[in-house]
């Protein structure tokens, strides 16, 4: 990683994973896992809504756009298929498109 992930920072993996940084950890060299995770982190910032991309879900909703345009509203929001509105202060749960094609399976005609 190009810069450190400082604490209270969310970070997301390859796999879609999202993950906050709540407290130091003392990771040794050789625990496999904890490098292996830090290995996949492709992105990092200390807002949550930056992590979020089109065709993730926000509260159960199918994220369709996000605004940038922060002369409007004063922040970054995200914009669902249903066209509601959240701003990142109304974030209750996040369902990436990586993790959701992870448990998807595609239906095949047997015969």
């Amino acid at each position: 990683m190009e810069n450190e992930i400082k604490l209270g920072e969310y970070c997301i993996t390859k796999n879609g994973l999202i993950a906050k940084l709540i407290e130091p950890q003392v990771y040794e060299i050789n625990d496999k896992e904890c490098i292996e995770f830090l290995e996949d982190i492709v992105k990092h910032s200390s807002n949550l809504i930056d992590l979020i991309q089109c065709g993730d879900y926000v509260n159960g909703e199918y994220v369709m756009h996000i605004d940038n345009n922060i002369e409007n509203y004063g922040d970054k929001t995200i914009i669902t298929e249903l066209n509601k509105r959240y701003f990142e202060s109304q974030i209750i749960k996040v369902a990436t498109k990586e993790m959701m094609e992870s448990i998807s399976y595609k239906v095949t005609k047997m015969w």
